[in-house]
C-alpha cells in the first residue's frame, strides 16, 4: 500500500520556521534542468521539499509533481508508471517508457513541469529505475525539471549540467541549522535557545530536543537511524565515536571484515574526508551516552592505536593514546611520531602534541627530544635547540637507549652543520667509531658526518666522496646526499654541473617535507637556475618566502632569491617589501652567520635598484664585515650571489678574488670585473655575458646591467641595441631611467651611447592602452577612457582606426587614406601633426627624442603594437573567431561555442564607425560585420540545440545589430521561440525575415524559416 502523501507532498513547515536561503536555490527548479538534495536521516529533506511546493502553489512558477519513492521504484517500470501516473496518465498500453513521461511533460507545454523524487536511495546502484532516471536526466523536454532528494543520491549525469550553470546542488551542510535558524525552532516550541547548541545542526534532532527533550532524541537516533545497521556495523559505529574517528582500513582492521564503512559513511553527521576518513560529530557521543560503557572509549583508542602504530601512521596513534592517558606506550610513539620516515611531522603539530603532556613526563627523554625538535623547527640558533637536545641524548644514553640516542644525535647535527661547528661533528665522529665496534650499523651516518664536516671546511672534492660513500640511507636523510653534492658545486662556481643534483635533491625531499634540510633542496633547482643565468625557469617557479611553518634557516635563502629577483629585474617595491619581510623574520641577525651573508646581498640588491649604490656598500659592510666568510657561514651567499660583493666589498673581492671558480661564478666576476674596470677607464674586454640579457640580469640588477651595456656599446661602437631591448623588456622602468642617468652625467662617449639607445629602442611605458574600434573609437588608458581635446579630433580617431585596420601602413599610403584631397606636402604636414597628437595620447609622460613604443615606424611603414601593453577590441573579436573555426574544424562545437559567445560579448557596435563612409573603409567593414553575423548565427543555432533558447535570443539579436538582413539570425530567432514555446514570437520572426527579403528585392518565400516555426 502506498503511504498517504506519496503522490502528495506532506505538511509544510509552519512559516514560523521557515528557512530562505534554502528555498531560494529550490526555487530555481523551474529554470534548471536538475537540483539534488542528498543528505542523512533527519536532516530536512523531505519538510524542506514539501514547503518549496507549498510556496510555488501560492505563487506559481510552474507545475510540481511529486513522488515519495519506495523500494519498488527500483524497478524502472514502477518508476516510471508511478509518475505517469502523477503526470494524471490512467491509460498505459504496454510497459511505460521514458519517452512517455517525457512526452507527458512536454503535453504540459509552455507550462514547466517539475518531477520531485524524494526518498530516491530507494532507486538502488545498477538498478532499473536508477537507469530510468538517469535517461529522464537526459531526456527530458526544455519545459522539464527534476529534483531528486536521497539519503544517498543514485548516480545521474551531473557534471556536464553543473559545468552549464543547469543544476542545483544541496548537501547536508547546507541543510543543518544555522544558529538563528535554530534559535527561530526554539522560539517556536516557547524553549530556550541554549537547548539547542549542541545538536550539530541536525533538524531533526534539534525538533526532538526543543519538545521532548534528550531521552527521545537518543531514542530517535537508536530506532531510526542505528537500529537498521546489522550488528557488526552498529558495534563499530559505536567504536567509531567512541575513538572520535578513523579511516575506513583502519576500523576493518580493529573491527573485523564484517564492518562495511561505505554504510557508516552514510549516517548522518558523519563526514568523510578527502582520504576516506569517517569522522562522526561530536553530537554522536551525547546521543549514544548510553550505549558506551565506562572505560570503553579509551581501550578503544588503546586498540586502535596499536592498528594503526603497525601500519606506520603514529602520529594519530600517538594522540589516541595521550586521550586515553597510556603515557608509557604513548612517549615511545611519539618519538616515532617525530621520526616518521614519510610525512615528517611538521613544527605547529609537534607543538600541539607538546601540549597535550602531563607536567609527570616533562623530564622523560622523549619528552626533551620533542621540545628539542621544536626549536630546531624555527630557530636552529637557539640556546635552547642545543640544551635541550644534548640533555635528550643523555637521557636515552642513561637508559642504555641507543637506537633513540642515534637518531637524537642525527637531528642534533643539522644545528651543528648550520653553525658550523667542526668541534661538534669531531664528538659526533667519535662516539659512532665507539658503536660501530658494538655492532652497530652506522657506517651511512658516519659518512654523511665526514662529508658536511669536508663542506664546513671547505674541502669540495671530499665533500663530493663523502657523499657517494654514504650509501643507503633512512629516507628523511637521502635528500642531504644531493644536496651536499649541489652546495660543494656552488661552492666551486660551478653551477652548471648541479642541475641533476638539484633535481635528485628536491625529488628525494618532497616525500620527507619538513625534514631538516628540505626546504634547501627543493629550492635547490630554482637556485641552480638562478646561477646558471636561467631567468625564465626562475620567474616560472615564482620563488619566495615559505611561509611560518618552515624553520628561519629554511625561509631566508629563498625569500633572499625572491628579493634578489625582485630588485633585479627593477620592481623596487616588491623587494624593498619582501626585504622588510626577512627583517621581521630575523629582526636580530645576532650569531646567524649564515643569515647575514644572504641578508648582505639581498640589501644590497635592493639599493642598487633604488638607485643609492653608496647604500649598498653600507649594507654589505653592515652584515659582512667582522663575520667569518667560510662557506657554510656567511660567505655560502657571496659564493652564490658573488657580483655585488666584488664590485662593492674589498674583503669579500679579496676572497673571491683568491677562490677557484667554475664557469657561473667566473660569469659573474667577469660582468663585476669590465664594470670596474669601465668605470675607471682601465683597458677591459666586454664579456660575453653582455649579449645574453636574461643572463646577465641574474649577476647584476637593471641599472647596473645597463650599464655594462652602454659602456660595450661606447667601446664596440654598435651592437647593444638588442640586449637593451630585451633589458627594458624585462626591467622597462629601470633602464629607462638608468639611460636617462647615463645619457645626462657619464662620460663623452659613454653618454652618446645611451641617448642614442634612448632615441632607437621602443622602451614600454609604465600603463596599458586599450583601443575600442567597435562601436565610436575609444581609447583607455590603465582602463579609464581618455577624453581630452587631442582625442576630439576626428582626424586623430580616423587615424587610430586606420592603423588599427591595417597591420602595418606606409605614411604615404596612410596619408592618402585621410586626406585624399590634400597635395603632397599637405598631407605630410597633416600627418605629422596627427601623428604627434596620438603620439602624446599614447605616451603622455615620454620625453622627447625617445623612441616610441605603441606606434612605431621603419623605413616609412608605421606598425601598431605594444605587446601585453596594448589591447586592441577588433583584434580581440578576430582572434576569438579565428579559434572558433578552429575548434569547428576539430570536431569541438562546446569549445566552439565558448569562443563564440566570448565574441559577441565584445561586440560594441559598428566596426569602424569613426571612418563609416570613407571609402576605403567599406570593404573592412563590410567583411567583419558580415564574419561576426555569421558567427552570432552559428552561436545561436548551438545554443538552440544545447538547450539555451534564451541565450540563442540574444546572440540572434546580436547578430542582426550587425546585419539587419541576416535571414540566418531570424531563423535561429524562430527555432528559439519555438524552443520556449512562444509560438506568435516564432511567427514573428519568420515575418521579420519575409520582410526584410522583400527590402532586397527577394522573393517573399522563407520557407526554410516557416519550416522551423511550430504548427
Amino acid at each position: 500500500m502506498h503511504r498517504p502523501f506519496r503522490f502528495e507532498p506532506p505538511s509544510p513547515t509552519p512559516a514560523a520556521v521557515l528557512r530562505p536561503r534554502l528555498l531560494e536555490p529550490l526555487a530555481r527548479r523551474f529554470e534548471a534542468r536538475l537540483v539534488t538534495v542528498e543528505a542523512g536521516a533527519g536532516l530536512g529533506k523531505t519538510t524542506l521539499l514539501a514547503q518549496a511546493v507549498s510556496e510555488n502553489r501560492l505563487a506559481p512558477r510552474g507545475r510540481d509533481v511529486w513522488l515519495t519513492c519506495d523500494p519498488a521504484d527500483a524497478s524502472a517500470s514502477i518508476l516510471l508508471g508511478d509518475l505517469l501516473l502523477a503526470l494524471g496518465w490512467r491509460q498505459l498500453d504496454g510497459p511505460p517508457t521514458v519517452e512517455q513521461v517525457c512526452e507527458a511533460v512536454w503535453a504540459a507545454a509552455p507550462e514547466h513541469v517539475c518531477l520531485v523524487l524524494d526518498d530516491a536511495q530507494h532507486l538502488g546502484p545498477g538498478s532499473g529505475g536508477e537507469a530510468a532516471l538517469r535517461s529522464l536526466v537526459e531526456g527530458l523536454p526544455e519545459n522539464g525539471h527534476l529534483v531528486v532528494a536521497a539519503r544517498r543520491l543514485p548516480d545521474l549525469p551531473r557534471t556536464r549540467l553543473l559545468l552549464q550553470g543547469r543544476a542545483v546542488e544541496l548537501s547536508a551542510a547546507q541543510l543543518s541549522l544555522e544558529p538563528d535558524e535554530a534559535a527561530a525552532l526554539a522560539a517556536y516550541h516557547g524553549t530556550d535557545a541554549a537547548v539547542l547548541e549542541h545538536v550539530g545542526g541536525w533538524p531533526a534532532l534539534a525538533e526532538l530536543h526543543a519538545r521532548l527533550g534528550t531521552a527521545d532524541a537518543r531514542r530517535f537516533v537508536w530506532e531510526e537511524v542505528l537500529a537498521s545497521l546489522p550488528e557488526a556495523d552498529r558495534t563499530a559505529f559505536v567504536f567509531l565515536v567512541g575513538v572520535g574517528g578513523t579511516d575506513a582500513e583502519a576500523l576493518v582492521a580493529a573491527m573485523g571484515d564484517a564492518v562495511n564503512p561505505a554504510r557508516l559513511a552514510t549516517l548522518p553527521l558523519v563526514a568523510v574526508d578527502d582520504r576516506g576518513g569517517l569522522r562522526p560529530h561530536p553530537i554522536w557521543e551525547e546521543l549514544l551516552a548510553d550505549r558506551i560503557e565506562p572505560g570503553a572509549s579509551a581501550a578503544a583508542r588503546e586498540t586502535l592505536a596499536e592498528v594503526l602504530t603497525q601500519r606506520g601512521d603514529h602520529s594519530v596513534a600517538f594522540e589516541l593514546l595521550a586521550s586515553a592517558g597510556s603515557w608509557t606506550r604513548a612517549l615511545e610513539v611519539l618519538f616515532d611520531a617525530c621520526n616518521a620516515q614519510r610525512n615528517p611531522p611538521w613544527r605547529d603539530q609537534m607543538v600541539r602534541w607538546h601540549h597535550l603532556l602531563p607536567p609527570e613526563v616533562a623530564d622523560r627523554p622523549e619528552a626533551l627530544y620533542l621540545r628539542a625538535m621544536i626549536e630546531r623547527a624555527g630557530d636552529a640558533w637557539s640556546d635552547t635547540a642545543s640544551e635541550t637536545f644534548v640533555a635528550a641524548i643523555a637521557g636515552f644514553r642513561a637508559r642504555e637507549d641507543t637506537l633513540r640516542e642515534v637518531m637524537a644525535t642525527v637531528r642534533f647535527s643539522a644545528i651543528a652543520w648550520l653553525r658550523g661547528d667542526v668541534d661538534a661533528f669531531a664528538t659526533f665522529h667519535q662516539r659512532g667509531v665507539e658503536l660501530i665496534g658494538q655492532g652497530w650499523p652506522l657506517q651511512p651516518i658516519l659518512a654523511l658526518n665526514e662529508a658536511i664536516t669536508a663542506e664546513i671546511e671547505g674541502r669540495i672534492d671530499d665533500v663530493l666522496a663523502r657523499a657517494d660513500a654514504v650509501g643507503d640511507a633512512e629516507p628523511r636523510l637521502q635528500h642531504l646526499i644531493w644536496l651536499l653534492r649541489v652546495f660543494a658545486r656552488l661552492a666551486g662556481g660551478d653551477a652548471d654541473s648541479a642541475v641533476d643534483d638539484a633535481q635528485r635533491a628536491a625529488s628525494a625531499a618532497l616525500p620527507v617535507m619538513p625534514a631538516a634540510g628540505t626546504g634547501w633542496a627543493t629550492f635547490a633547482p630554482t637556485l641552480v637556475s638562478w646561477l646558471r643565468g636561467d631567468l625564465s625557469a626562475v620567474r616560472a617557479a615564482s620563488v619566495g618566502d615559505p611561509g611560518p611553518r618552515d624553520a628561519i634557516a629554511e625561509r631566508v635563502p629563498p625569500l633572499a632569491l625572491a628579493i634578489i629577483e625582485a630588485a633585479h629585474l627593477g620592481d623596487v617595491a616588491r623587494a624593498r617589501s619582501l626585504l622588510d619581510d626577512l627583517d621581521a623574520l630575523v629582526p636580530d641577525i645576532g650569531a646567524r652567520h649564515l643569515l647575514a651573508g644572504f641578508r648582505a646581498v639581498a640589501g644590497a640588491a635592493v639599493a642598487i635598484a633604488a638607485g643609492d649604490e653608496a647604500a649598498a656598500a653600507t649594507e654589505l659592510a653592515e652584515h659582512l664585515d667582522g663575520r667569518p666568510l667560510d662557506p657554510v657561514l656567511a660567505g655560502r651567499a657571496l659564493r652564490w650571489f658573488p657580483a655585488l660583493p666584488h664590485l662593492l666589498h674589498e674583503s669579500s673581492r679579496r676572497l673571491l678574488d683568491d677562490l677557484p671558480s667554475g664557469p657561473a661564478r667566473t660569469r659573474a666576476l667577469d660582468a663585476s670585473r669590465a664594470l670596474r674596470a669601465a668605470r675607471s677607464g682601465e683597458d677591459w674586454t666586454v664579456p660575453a655575458l653582455v649579449s645574453d640579457a636574461d643572463a646577465l640580469l641574474t649577476v647584476l640588477p637593471a641599472p647596473l646591467a645597463v650599464e655594462l651595456v652602454v659602456h660595450a656599446a661606447a667601446a664596440r661602437g654598435a651592437g647593444a641595441s638588442t640586449a637593451i631591448a630585451r633589458l627594458a623588456e624585462l626591467s622597462p622602468t629601470a633602464t629607462r631611467r638608468a639611460l636617462d642617468v647615463i645619457g645626462a652625467g657619464g662620460p663623452p662617449s659613454v653618454s652618446r651611447a645611451a641617448r642614442s639607445l634612448l632615441g632607437s629602442v621602443p622602451i614600454p611605458p609604465p600603463h596599458r592602452v586599450r583601443i575600442e574600434v567597435l562601436g565610436p573609437a575609444r581609447l583607455l588608458r590603465d582602463g579609464v577612457p581618455i577624453d581630452d581635446a587631442n582625442w576630439r579630433r576626428q582626424r586623430v580617431r580616423q587615424l587610430v582606426c586606420a592603423v588599427v585596420a591595417h597591420d602595418e601602413i606606409r605614411r604615404t599610403r596612410l596619408g592618402t587614406l585621410l586626406w585624399p584631397e590634400f597635395d603632397e606636402d599637405g598631407v605630410s604636414s597633416n600627418l605629422r601633426m596627427t601623428l604627434s597628437y596620438l603620439q602624446t595620447l599614447l605616451e603622455p609622460e615620454r620625453p622627447k627624442g625617445h623612441a616610441p613604443w605603441f606606434l612605431q615606424q621603419d623605413a616609412g611603414v608605421l606598425r601598431l603594437g605594444g605587446g601585453d601593453h596594448l589591447s586592441v577590441d577588433a583584434w580581440e573579436l578576430e582572434a576569438m573567431l579565428d579559434a572558433a573555426a578552429a575548434a569547428a574544424a576539430s570536431g569541438a562545437p562546446s569549445v566552439e561555442l565558448e569562443h563564440l559567445r566570448a565574441a559577441i560579448g565584445l561586440w560594441r557596435g559598428d566596426y569602424l564607425d569613426d571612418v563609416a563612409g570613407e571609402e576605403w573603409a567599406e570593404p573592412l567593414r563590410e567583411r567583419m560585420h558580415s564574419r561576426f553575423s555569421s558567427a552570432a548565427v552559428r552561436a545561436g543555432a548551438l545554443l538552440v540545440a544545447s538547450g539555451q533558447p534564451r541565450d540563442a535570443i540574444q546572440a540572434a539579436e546580436a547578430a542582426l545589430a550587425a546585419d539587419p538582413w541576416s535571414e540566418g539570425a531570424y531563423g535561429v530567432l524562430a527555432s528559439a521561440h519555438a524552443a520556449l514555446g512562444d509560438d506568435d514570437a516564432a511567427r514573428r520572426a519568420v515575418e521579420a525575415a519575409a520582410r526584410r527579403r522583400a527590402e532586397l528585392g527577394l522573393s517573399p518565400d522563407p520557407a526554410e524559416l516557416t519550416s522551423r516555426a511550430p504548427r
